[in-house]
């Protein structure tokens, strides 16, 4: 997850060339902020713990599996994190080389590692070393398929997620309880692995980058898409088996969300008098709100749908960092701070889950009594602020002050 909340210092595209107004030193010296951005982050780790605490029940074999928006409100969530993701990198990115004119690229991947590597792989010890069948509550049932694959196709399963491919483990082998949300922080990880390269060879040419990633990404899915459904191939059931593999680990690997709000990032940069105007415009906040219900609305499925819904939630960040409004200060300082541990409330709260429900499961309370339903949803809710509000303050946050000292460009780190 990023971990920068942002504001943008007064930039702008001449030409083909980005470059720094450093008319006002004052001004360009303040470290980046973003308002809003840090309260997003919570709203969809949020977004996520409430569709995941949804399904616990069906998960355990306690209850039927939920249906409508809640259905799919986790991948409308971790959409909105990997558009967020790819505006908050590109900028800082885009900004570091009209400052220095270069991209840092080694102290890059330190900031990365430092705030993302650490949690990551304190939790796959967890997850390695604690009994899934502790985690059973009732046979048949989710939980219980999980927990008896555990080691399945121990060692190259092992060895995807210790090399930050969780995605594409999920996409092979069974999820590991407690440790199959990871698959969104390994696409995270790969798009950091490409994007600082990117950005610093083509620096001076941004949206070539950004339209070249995603036209790679549009004409793989249609390739897939021609070999399944119109080229009429006899394929094998092997062979058609290894290609919906291949394509899932392709979908899977959401890229274009980052290039969308990549993209948003050098627009704002290019033409920031512009967005002010149209984001503090009713009609376009009206707009954008409508889009956002339809969003919201269904699991969309297509490529082309995905990228609808990202091009409105990075016109939402857009409003929001824009719009020159603030959230009541008894609001706005929680929230920033569930903001701040956001990366622990969506790493942390599967565990949390799995923990909570069998812990509940062992005690007299009917599993479809209301009560239970209640006393679940706000024991998970709970735990998972407390253990994420642990992790950054006990854990965390010691390796984010030591990533500070990479830092190139100011900015309001978590």
């Amino acid at each position: 997850m990023p971990s920068v909340n942002s504001t943008a210092a007064p930039q702008e595209l001449t030409g083909q060339s980005l470059h720094l107004d450093v008319a006002n030193t004052r001004e360009a010296a303040k470290p980046i902020h973003f308002p809003w951005l840090t309260e997003v982050r919570f709203f969809a780790a949020f977004a996520v713990l409430i569709h995941h605490t949804a399904q616990a029940r069906w998960l355990a074999g306690l209850g039927s599996q939920p249906f409508g928006w809640i259905e799919h409100l986790g991948n409308h969530g971790v959409r909105v994190f990997f558009v967020l993701s790819g505006f908050l990198i590109t900028h800082l990115l885009l900004t570091e080389r009209a400052k220095t004119g270069t991209i840092a690229i080694k102290k890059f991947y330190l900031r990365r590692v430092l705030r993302i590597w650490p949690l990551y792989y304190a939790l796959l010890a967890v997850a390695i070393a604690m009994p899934a069948s502790s985690l059973v509550v009732k046979e048949p049932s989710m939980i219980a398929t999980l927990a008896a694959a555990q080691f399945q196709s121990w060692e190259i399963k092992f060895g995807l997620l210790a090399f930050l491919l969780p995605n594409i483990a999920l996409m092979v082998y069974p999820a590991m309880l407690g440790f199959a949300q990871a698959w969104s922080v390994g696409v995270e990880e790969q798009f950091y692995l490409l994007w600082p390269v990117l950005m610093k060879k083509l620096g001076n040419r941004p949206l070539l980058a950004l339209s070249g990633v995603l036209s790679v990404k549009v004409i793989v899915v249609l390739v897939f898409n021609y070999i399944f459904f119109f080229s009429g191939w006899q394929m094998t059931p092997q062979l058609q088996q290894h290609l919906a593999v291949a394509f899932n680990c392709v979908n899977i690997f959401q890229i274009e969300a980052m290039v969308i709000g990549g993209t948003a990032a050098y627009l704002l940069l290019q033409h920031r008098e512009l967005f002010v105007n149209l984001t503090r415009n009713n009609l376009f906040r009206l707009t954008v709100a409508a889009c956002m219900i339809v969003c919201l609305s269904q699991a969309w499925s297509q490529l082309h749908e995905q990228i609808g819904c990202d091009i409105v939630y990075a016109l939402l960040l857009l409003t929001l960092t824009l719009s020159g409004q603030r959230l009541p200060q008894i609001l706005e300082r929680p929230l920033t701070y569930f903001g701040k541990i956001s990366y622990g409330i969506y790493m942390l709260h599967p565990l949390v889950i799995c923990l909570v429900v069998k812990a509940l499961s062992m005690t007299k309370i009917p599993v479809s009594n209301t009560f239970f339903g209640v006393l679940m949803c706000l024991s998970i809710i709970i735990l998972t602020l407390l253990a994420s509000s642990a992790s950054y303050e006990l854990f965390e946050r010691r390796f984010l002050n030591i990533k500070r000292k990479y830092m190139v460009i100011e900015s309001s780190a978590t």
